[in-house]
């Protein structure tokens, strides 16, 4: 029997998701002139799909189902400092199962949206989720997967992966590096992705993942080196306004 690849099956899906937002996305209206500008990058929150593909369906090919109503997307606080970039959290509101025969099962978070500014910082990210056997034992691994990229070109801006084995409740840290800077304007989107290996054995897994203690894109300020030049920048173009008036 062929055996599926379910981690290119969730890449594809994370493409098609992603394609799918570029096509239904409106442009923001303009701000109103007496409307404060924020001068830091805004994670998107909007289009929110949750995808689980349940290797136990009829037939066993790693057929989806959604997720969407059990799970949801909120906005973290601003920045301090008012600079750097605003981030989201992904989460389910109660345990999603989803049955494992043998290979992969897979739960995918995922929401996109026009950038308001040039995202310049990296983006630290934190997991807090609960795996659980809820019949049998089937699980052998997991693997968590944090993506940003362009819902447009289907540019890659940056990942991060963790891993780890067996049931229980996990969390932890890392730092999502940007290989390249998105652009205000592009369509992006922010996606977390839970692979679970079974081990052989025909079960239904669990999958926890509580509001609060969740799937962070954490919310970040400058570097001192990269909020020095800002500041240098900003009041050149301050000194460039008073000119202008006096002329």
């Amino acid at each position: 029997m062929e055996k599926t690849n379910y981690v290119a099956k969730a890449k594809q899906l994370i493409a098609r998701s992603a394609q799918t937002a570029a096509l239904v996305i409106v442009p923001l209206a303009t701000a109103s002139s007496a409307r404060a500008i924020t001068t830091y990058s805004v994670l998107p929150t909007t289009n929110f799909t949750c995808v689980d593909i349940d290797s136990e369906r009829s037939p066993a090919d790693g057929s989806s189902g959604s997720c969407t109503s059990g799970a949801g997307v909120s906005p973290l606080g601003a920045p301090s400092g008012g600079t750097g970039v605003q981030g989201v959290s992904f989460f389910t509101t109660g345990t999603v199962s989803i049955g494992l025969v043998s290979g992969s099962a897979i739960l995918q978070m995922i929401a996109s949206g026009l950038l308001n500014q040039t995202l310049s910082v990296s983006v630290p990210l934190h997991y807090d989720f609960t795996l659980s056997n809820i019949v049998n034992t089937p699980i052998d691994s997991w693997n968590l997967e944090f993506d940003l990229g362009n819902s447009g070109s289907l540019t890659t801006y940056g990942s991060f992966n963790a891993s780890g084995s067996g049931a229980g409740t996990f969390s932890g840290s890392g730092t999502l590096n940007l290989l390249s800077n998105p652009a205000a304007g592009s369509t992006l989107y922010v996606a977390a992705t839970l692979t679970v290996v079974g081990n052989g054995q025909t079960g239904t897994i669990g999958i926890s993942v509580p509001q609060g203690a969740s799937f962070d894109f954490s919310s970040s300020v400058p570097e001192p080196a990269t909020a020095g030049l800002l500041a240098t920048g900003l009041g050149a173009l301050a000194l460039w306004f008073r000119r202008l008036r006096r002329s």
